[in-house]
């Protein structure tokens, strides 16, 4: 009765939490979808441990400037992805999505490092997004929610570690107590970045990805931008509204804040410094972000409270 209620909880809540983030018209899946769903992301997330593991050696996590024991802990993180991806293809059977061919953009030890840590902030707010469409109407679907629910609390856990080998950063905002939630759409256009090809044999995704957004210098060139300054915005959009006034909206928490591109560049908000890791998207109006004005996006930024910003 307590996971009952836990869940529960979780449920009733999402729609007040999704007040300040990317809204998404809801698409229509199931739990088989939604396991697979996030067996999606397991899968990227495993191959981009074991692969980095497999190329980074003790010394140049050494070299790089970090300690064994700071290896030791992705290793640690790697096992779990594989657990997590043993337990979701055991329940999901032949209904399994297999692996796909992924494309990381990491050079270095320091990159891999703090990719890491984007791709964890996004796997706490791809978990608390997809608990918006859990059924738990069954036994069968109440497990489901549990093992999603379940994964978030592995997810936080382990975004917790990475900020602590960065130095101590909280994992999703300096500001708010409250983490930003990503939808179905806004996850998968974060993922397809890094996906090079599927198996034939996965069933199509429920989503259609948005176009790649970048802001200003990407995190990997060890370059970053101030809060308060212009930075340049760069998409690639067939939908004619991208010639007109168009915004860039920052996520964080419960709050959204709009600026202006104007002449392709972006004032990035004063007031995000030290927000921590927030999520960015083009809209064709001001003051809306959802499926039917987003234009690009999101780009992951994390903005600490000297006012830097490193974006992926």
């Amino acid at each position: 009765m307590k996971i009952v209620a836990i869940v529960t909880l979780l449920l009733a809540v999402m729609p007040l939490r999704s007040i300040a983030t990317p809204v998404e018209t809801k698409p229509r899946v199931n739990n088989i979808a939604l396991l697979n769903y996030a067996l999606t992301l397991g899968h990227l997330e495993s191959a981009f441990y074991s692969e980095a593991l497999a190329q980074f050696d003790t010394s140049a996590f050494l070299e790089a400037g970090y300690s064994l024991r700071d290896r030791e802990r992705f290793v640690e993180r790697a096992r779990c992805e594989r657990e997590v991806v043993a337990v979701l293809e055991g329940t999901l059977g032949v209904s399994a999505v297999r692996p796909c061919v992924y494309d990381f953009p990491y050079t270095d030890v320091r990159s891999f490092v703090a990719l890491s840590q984007a791709l964890e902030g996004v796997g706490v707010s791809a978990y608390i997004g997809a608990a918006a469409y859990l059924d738990t109407s069954s036994r069968v679907s109440l497990a489901a929610a549990v093992g999603v629910t379940s994964i978030l609390g592995t997810e936080l856990r382990h975004s917790d570690m990475v900020s602590a080998i960065l130095g101590g950063q909280l994992r999703a905002s300096l500001k708010s107590e409250l983490d930003t939630t990503l939808g179905l759409t806004h996850t998968f256009s974060l993922a397809a970045s890094m996906i090079s090809s599927c198996p034939s044999s996965n069933p199509a995704v429920p989503v259609m990805a948005f176009p790649t957004l970048c802001l200003g210098s990407d995190l990997l060139d060890g370059t970053s931008i101030v809060t308060g300054l212009s930075t340049a915005v760069d998409f690639v959009s067939s939908d004619p509204r991208a010639e007109g006034q168009i915004y860039v909206a920052f996520f964080h928490g419960l709050d959204v804040e709009y600026s202006e591109i104007v002449d392709g560049c972006v004032v990035v908000p004063a007031s995000l410094s030290g927000c921590g890791q927030v999520y960015a998207v083009v809209t064709a109006v001001e003051g809306r972000a959802d499926d039917s004005t987003i234009l690009a996006g999101p780009a992951v930024v994390t903005l600490g409270l000297e006012g830097y910003v490193d974006l992926v």
